[in-house]
C-alpha cells in the first residue's frame, strides 16, 4: 500500500504542470502568486467559477497558463499567462454571443486607442513607456480593433518585441492581449552609427536593387513583368557601424528529419487532380501519355534506381497551376523489404509532363542513419549537381543562373558540416531574372545521390527589358517614399552556435522600412503591390461636399467605417447607379476586394455578388440607377432569406401601391420593411422609384443598425 501511495505522489508530481487545482497544486505558492497578480490587474467576472491551469518554462521563467470559465454551456471565459517575473504575457477574454451580423462601432478608434493605452499602463506602466505605436490600417468594419505597439530602445525599433490588443468596438472592452518580449538582451549604442546619407550609398553598392521578370494570372493566362525589387532577402541588412553587408542568422531545424517528415516534404501536389472520367475527356481530346508509359519512363530513368520491388502504389493526372493547359501525372512508388531483421520502408515520388514525358520533378526517400557524417562539401556537391543538370534538362539549365542566396543547408545540432545541400538556378531572359521559373536540387552530402529535383518552366512569351526606367530614378524613388532606418534585430552567428539561446546577439542595423512593398514598376517606377497592382495606402475617407446634409451624420459614420468612396465629392443628392450602390454595399459583407471604381476592381466585385447569390448573372447594369424595389432585393439576398421571400402566399404587401411592384419581389419588399431596411410614404412604397446616392447611405446606415 504504501509503495502504491509513493508512485501516486511521483506521477501526481510528473502531471502537475498539466492538472488543474488539486491537493498537491494547491500547496504551489508560485501558482497562488501568479493567480493574485493576475486578478489585481485584470477582471476575472465572479461567475467564471471553473479553473483549470498548467505551466511551463520558457528562457528560465516559469509561465502559468490560467483559464476562468462559467459552469454553462455557451457560457464566457477568460484566459491569462503570467510569468514568474509577474509579466502578463496574454490575455483573452471571450464572451459567447449568437449575434454575428455587422454592425457599426459604438465606440472609434481613437476612443478604442485610448482603452489599449491604459490597460497597458494598468497592467505593467513600464512596459507602455517603451512602445510606439504602430498605425494598423483596416478598411472593414470591425468587430474589434487592433493596436499594434512595437518595442523601441534608444529611440529605434526592435520589430521582434510588441504588444498587440483588440478592443471590442461594441463595448469597449478589451479582448485580447499578447506580448512578445525578451528582457535579457543586450543592445549597441547607436552613437556611432553611421548617418543614413552613407547608409543609402552603402545599401546600394552592398544589396541594392535588381531589375527581374515576375507575373500575374490575369484574364485566364499568364502575364509577365518587369519589376525592380530587393536583391536579396530581408535577412540581410546594412551593419550600421561598418556599412558592410550582414546576414541575420537565425535558428534552423535541429532534429533528424523523420520519414513521414520528409514524406510531407516531398508532397508537392499542388495542381487540381481529375477525376477519370475527366481524365478521359482530357486524354480524347489531346495527346497525353498514358499512365503507362509515364510509368515505364520512370522504372527507365537509372538515377531514380526503380527496381521491381518498388510498387506503383498511386498515381493521378493533375491539371498545373498556374499554367492550366498542362498537365502532370504524379507516380508514387513505394517499397517494403527487410533488411537485417528490420522493416525498411521506401519510396519515390515523381512528377512527368503529360505531354512531353519530361520530367518535372522526383524526390526519393534518404533517411539519415544516426550516425551519418557529411563526406562532401558544398563544392563538390554543386559540381556533381550541374552535371546532371547538364545531362538531365541541358536545354533549360543553359538557360539559368545558379542563385547562391536561395541556398539551403540542412544542418543537424552537433554537427560541423550540413548532411545535404539544396541549390537552386533561377531562368534567366536577356540577363533579367525570372525567379518563379527555376530548377531546384537537393544533394545528399552523405551518400552524394541526388535526391530530389523540380523545375518550374513556363513556356510563355516575356515583354522586353529595353525601355525601362534607370536604376538611378528607382533607388531615388525607393528612398523618399519607403526608406530605410536603423533597427535592432537579432542574430545567432554562425551554424554551430545558431542553435543555443544563450548565443542570441543584437545587432544595429539600417533596414528598408516596414509597411510598403519594396517593388517597382519597370517602366513607371510605380509602387506595385505583391500581385502587380499599383500599390494604393488605405487613406481616411474625407468629403468635401456633405457639411450640412440632412444626413451627414450618417454618411459620416459610414466613412468613418470605411464605407465609402475614394473620390473626395460624395454626391448626396445624386441618383445611384447599380455599380456604386454596391461599391458601398460590399464593404458591409464578407468581400475582401477592392471597392475601387477601376474595370478590374468592378469586375471582380461584381463576380463575387453573383457568387454569393446577391445579384443574378442577368440583373447587371452597372450604369442603371438603383430602384427601391432593387435594394429590398438585394438586403434580403444579402442576409441570405432570398429563398424564404420567394415562398408565394404568405406575405401581405403593407403599402398601398401594390400594381406598382414587381410580383417576384413582394417577399423581399416585404421583408425588408419589416426589419426596418426599407421605408414608404404616404402609404406608399414607391418600388420604382430611383434612389440618390444620399437614400443609398441612409439605408446601408440602418442596415447595420437593425
Amino acid at each position: 500500500m504504501k509503495k502504491m501511495l509513493t508512485g501516486l505522489l511521483v506521477i501526481s508530481l510528473l502531471l502537475g504542470t498539466l492538472m488543474p487545482i488539486n491537493g498537491f497544486a494547491q500547496k504551489d505558492g508560485g501558482l497562488e502568486k501568479a493567480i493574485k497578480e493576475v486578478k489585481e490587474k485584470l477582471h476575472i467576472p465572479n461567475e467564471f467559477t471553473e479553473f483549470s491551469y498548467n505551466v511551463h518554462t520558457s528562457k528560465n521563467k516559469k509561465v502559468w497558463h490560467m483559464n476562468w470559465r462559467e459552469k454553462k454551456d455557451q457560457g464566457g471565459s477568460v484566459e491569462a499567462s503570467i510569468d514568474s517575473n509577474g509579466a502578463i504575457l496574454s490575455y483573452n477574454f471571450y464572451e459567447y454571443n449568437k449575434d454575428h451580423e455587422k454592425k457599426l462601432p459604438k465606440y472609434t478608434k481613437e476612443q478604442g486607442e485610448k482603452i489599449a493605452e491604459e490597460f497597458i499602463k494598468k497592467i505593467d506602466s513600464k512596459l507602455y513607456d517603451q512602445l510606439k505605436y504602430e498605425e494598423y490600417q483596416d478598411t472593414r468594419i470591425a468587430k474589434e480593433y487592433r493596436y499594434h505597439y512595437i518595442r523601441m530602445v534608444n529611440n529605434i525599433p526592435f520589430y521582434r518585441n510588441d504588444v498587440r490588443i483588440y478592443v471590442n468596438s461594441q463595448t469597449g472592452e478589451v479582448n485580447s492581449f499578447y506580448r512578445s518580449w525578451d528582457d535579457d538582451l543586450t543592445f549597441p549604442n547607436p552613437k556611432k552609427a553611421i548617418f543614413l546619407e552613407e547608409a543609402q550609398k552603402a545599401f546600394q553598392e552592398e544589396l541594392g536593387l535588381e531589375l527581374i521578370y515576375k507575373y500575374r494570372y490575369d484574364e485566364k493566362q499568364i502575364k509577365p513583368y518587369l519589376v525592380y525589387t530587393t536583391k536579396y532577402h530581408t535577412n540581410y541588412t546594412i551593419d550600421a557601424f561598418t556599412g558592410k553587408k550582414i546576414k541575420m542568422e537565425y535558428p534552423v531545424f535541429s532534429g533528424r528529419m523523420s520519414d513521414e517528415m520528409a514524406k510531407e516534404v516531398a508532397s508537392d501536389d499542388t495542381g487540381i487532380q481529375l477525376s477519370p472520367q475527366e481524365i478521359k475527356a482530357v486524354k480524347e481530346a489531346s495527346k497525353l501519355i498514358s499512365k503507362e508509359e509515364a510509368e515505364k519512363i520512370a522504372r527507365s530513368t537509372q538515377i531514380l534506381n526503380l527496381s521491381k520491388s518498388f510498387k506503383l502504389s498511386n498515381a493521378s493526372l493533375n491539371r498545373d497551376w498556374p499554367m492550366k493547359k498542362d498537365f502532370t501525372w504524379h507516380l508514387y512508388f513505394s517499397e517494403e523489404r527487410k533488411e537485417n531483421g528490420k522493416n525498411i520502408y521506401n519510396y519515390v515520388n515523381v512528377g512527368i509532363d503529360a505531354a512531353t514525358g519530361k520530367f518535372k520533378n522526383f524526390y526519393i526517400s534518404d533517411p539519415y542513419k544516426e550516425d551519418a557524417k557529411a563526406v562532401f562539401d558544398q563544392e563538390a556537391s554543386r559540381k556533381a549537381v550541374e552535371k546532371f543538370l547538364k545531362e538531365f534538362v541541358p536545354e533549360q539549365y543553359a538557360q539559368t543562373k545558379y542563385d547562391e542566396n536561395n541556398d539551403h543547408d540542412y544542418f543537424v545540432k552537433g554537427e560541423e558540416k550540413p548532411l545535404s545541400y539544396t541549390f537552386t538556378y533561377t531562368r534567366m531572359l536577356e540577363g533579367v531574372p525570372f525567379r518563379e521559373n527555376t530548377i531546384i536540387v537537393r544533394y545528399n552530402a552523405v551518400t552524394g545521390k541526388i535526391t530530389s529535383f523540380n523545375i518550374e518552366w513556363f513556356n510563355i512569351k516575356f515583354p522586353s527589358a529595353r525601355n525601362v526606367v534607370g536604376m538611378d530614378t528607382v533607388y531615388e524613388k525607393m528612398f523618399q517614399a519607403i526608406g530605410l532606418e536603423l533597427q535592432y534585430k537579432v542574430s545567432h552567428g554562425d551554424e554551430i552556435s545558431r542553435y543555443n539561446e544563450k548565443s542570441q546577439k543584437v545587432q544595429l542595423v539600417y533596414a528598408i522600412k516596414n509597411g510598403k512593398p519594396v517593388i517597382f514598376d519597370g517602366n513607371t517606377c510605380e509602387i506595385l503591390n505583391y500581385d502587380g497592382i499599383p500599390y494604393k495606402e488605405e487613406k481616411e475617407i474625407a468629403y468635401t461636399d456633405i457639411k450640412g446634409h440632412p444626413i451627414e451624420k450618417e454618411i459620416q459614420a459610414l466613412a468613418d467605417s470605411g464605407i465609402g468612396f475614394e473620390e473626395k465629392a460624395f454626391r448626396p443628392d445624386e441618383k445611384i447607379t447599380q455599380r456604386d450602390f454596391f461599391r458601398l454595399f460590399v464593404k458591409i459583407l464578407n468581400y475582401y476586394g477592392s471597392n475601387g471604381k477601376d474595370e478590374k476592381s468592378v469586375k471582380e466585385m461584381y463576380a463575387f455578388l453573383i457568387r454569393e447569390n446577391i445579384l443574378k448573372e442577368n440583373e447587371k447594369a452597372l450604369k442603371d440607377f438603383v430602384t427601391k424595389e432593387d435594394v429590398a432585393k438585394y438586403a434580403i439576398r444579402a442576409l441570405k432569406y432570398d429563398e424564404v421571400a420567394k415562398l408565394k402566399g404568405i406575405y401581405k404587401y403593407p403599402f398601398k401601391d401594390l400594381e406598382k411592384a414587381n410580383k417576384e419581389y413582394i417577399g423581399h419588399i416585404t421583408l425588408a420593411y419589416g426589419l426596418g431596411l426599407v421605408k414608404g410614404n404616404d402609404e406608399k412604397f414607391e418600388p420604382k422609384k430611383q434612389i440618390s446616392r444620399a437614400d443609398a447611405a441612409k439605408i446601408i446606415f440602418e442596415y447595420l443598425n437593425k
